[in-house]
């Protein structure tokens, strides 16, 4: 009786104690969670208007792949419907930037709970963790919903519900196939972990193990309605010659030219060019991996584990020391720990982790270089995948010396290195996301409200802010313009301020002599699109003779702009100096 009496008593508080801890955690989600939506306000919006540019140009009529000429456009079919509908329901671009923000830290947040349901049953510690870390980790800090993002989110929830599955498991990982398709149009390079897996399967039909077969089939059924949606929007609008010749444009996007070996090399050479320690630490962690992997002392195996911990930390100190400007570097480092824990580790949950998150993880490091131009901060997108797997590994890993190392101070040692690496990550990307904003000065200069137009409630910096209006009062007139034909020789999200689909070769541009060759090879296959009207901005003065050849007028505004225009073209209403 007093035994059955001391076992009530020891469950009550350990279900007090998984209540108090719950509790906690949804408090520390909320406060971060709040954060978030205060910052959405913050930050003049460069690149988020393309992503929606991409939607509002296909919802107007132009063709996919023929009519644009950005790889990156293949992730828009996803958030199109979003645009459809605000649009519908708002009837212009007002207030969309915000909007979308909100919409981005919403289903973000909702993403970081989900990884927090299903993970849990794993450890609850290390799904808290993890939960916390993605929530607060936002690629480059750009709060919109597109291909990094997108993909992020579908390849991690592909991968945790594979590893978590329990019920209905194959209906899950057909789920998971289709996530898994959708981060193909985001990274279409990610079909290298699909072939990865084809080979793996092979290997496992030749020792009989049919397990991953049925895993591989239910990802491929997943994904076959992925295939068909990206099939009738981006393939049967035009013939299969018109697509082949549009691919050849989207291949020729300047900032994306490589060839496949150097951009394999160019992803080893990023990663040791991030700081003059990468290369000895990773030389480091690789012998004590060896070293502990080779012994059966477990004294030994905790000390080398307490020396990666600490060679991960000084590595985060040396990024911190060369850090110019924010980075997710501190979120990457973790992935050493998760190296030799799940290298060392004999744990069933332990290896699942490893082969089906951490690894998976990597390849997709390695994919998202090779499709970037801006080398290892792409890499440091999908390093929180990594991250999360190495927390879960450890905590395998960690339980396994709970018998023979129950009282070693070695254990306490080990533990308490490690939380310090999480800290050091958690605290620094908290920070990053609490003082700075992408594409802007940090946020206690943000002070200027935008108060009109898609950019509607949000806060820049002065400069840019007097740029921004003096362009917006120029454009002013092309409001009412009765042609869609006009081209913007300036910022390109200034499309969304006149209500007009872009009338050029990409959604993202630079203006430039480069881009106005591409324009003329462009205006030869689509004449259609040749523009009434050009605008040309007053930082781009020096192009202002050869648009002139073209055979267009030039009016000046009073902000040093030019306006320019066919002479039975010209609007009546256009301002000169």
């Amino acid at each position: 009786m007093p035994s059955k009496l001391a076992y009530c008593y020891k469950h009550t508080m350990d279900n007090k104690q998984k209540l108090r801890n719950t509790l906690l955690f949804f408090l520390a989600f909320l406060a971060f969670w709040l954060l978030l939506f205060a910052k959405c306000r913050y930050g003049f919006p460069q690149d988020e208007a393309f992503y929606i540019l991409f939607c509002h140009r296909f919802i107007n009529g132009d063709i996919p792949i023929l009519h644009e000429w950005n790889p990156t456009q293949i992730s828009a079919i996803w958030l199109q419907p979003l645009v459809w509908l605000y649009y519908k329901v708002i009837g212009s671009s007002d207030g969309i930037i915000l909007f979308f923000r909100y919409l981005f830290t919403v289903i973000w947040g909702v993403a970081a709970l989900f990884l927090f349901y299903r993970l849990r049953k794993l450890s609850f510690a290390g799904a808290a963790i993890s939960s916390l870390l993605f929530l607060i980790f936002i690629p480059y800090g750009q709060m919109a919903l597109y291909y990094n993002t997108i993909g992020l989110i579908c390849v991690t929830f592909a991968l945790v519900i594979i590893i978590t599955a329990e019920k209905k498991i194959y209906l899950q990982y057909v789920v998971s196939g289709f996530m898994f398709a959708v981060a193909v149009t985001c990274c279409p390079f990610l079909l290298s972990m699909y072939a990865a897996m084809f080979i793996a399967v092979l290997v496992a039909l030749l020792r009989k193990h049919k397990q991953l077969f049925r895993l591989f089939c239910c990802i491929t059924i997943g994904a076959i309605p992925a295939v068909i949606l990206v099939y009738w929007f981006y393939i049967t609008p035009s013939s299969f010659r018109e697509v082949i010749i549009g691919l050849k444009h989207l291949t020729a996007d300047r900032q994306h030219q490589f060839t496949y070996f150097g951009k394999f090399t160019g992803f080893f050479k990023s990663l040791n060019a991030s700081s003059k320690l990468f290369l000895p630490i990773t030389v480091l962690v690789s012998a004590l991996t060896l070293t502990a992997k080779l012994s059966r002392d477990k004294k030994l195996k905790a000390a080398c584990l307490i020396l990666v911990c600490i060679s991960v930390l000084v590595l985060d100190v040396s990024y911190f020391s060369i850090m110019q400007k924010p980075s997710h570097c501190f979120m990457f480092t973790p992935i050493f720990i998760g190296f030799y824990c799940g290298v060392l580790s004999d744990d069933k949950t332990s290896k699942r982790l490893f082969y089906n998150l951490y690894i998976p993880g990597i390849i997709y490091m390695f994919c998202i270089n090779i499709s970037s131009n801006v080398g290892f901060d792409a890499s440091l997108i999908p390093s929180v995948i990594c991250s999360i797997a190495s927390v879960l590994i450890f905590v395998c890993f960690f339980k396994e010396y709970d018998v023979s190392l129950k009282k070693d101070i070695l254990k306490l040692i080990s533990l308490v290195v490690f939380s310090f690496v999480i800290l050091f990550s958690f605290v620094v990307q908290l920070g990053i996301m609490c003082f700075f904003t992408y594409a802007d000065d940090k946020k206690s200069e943000l002070t200027a409200l935008i108060k009109r137009g898609p950019m509607n409630g949000i806060y820049t910096s002065e400069e840019k802010y007097s740029v921004y209006s003096n362009t917006v009062n120029d454009l002013e007139t092309l409001k009412g313009y009765n042609s869609e034909k006009i081209l913007l020789l300036t910022g390109f999200w200034y499309y969304l301020d006149i209500n007009k689909k872009p009338s050029c070769s990409s959604c993202f541009f630079s203006a430039d002599d480069y881009y106005l060759d591409q324009l003329e090879e462009y205006y030869g296959l689509y004449p259609q699109f040749i523009p009434d009207i050009i605008y040309l901005g007053n930082d781009h003065i020096d192009l202002l003779n050869r648009v002139k050849s073209y055979g267009y007028q030039s009016i000046k505004t009073k902000t040093g702009a030019y306006f320019l225009f066919r002479e039975n073209n010209r609007p009546n209403d256009l301002l000169s100096e």
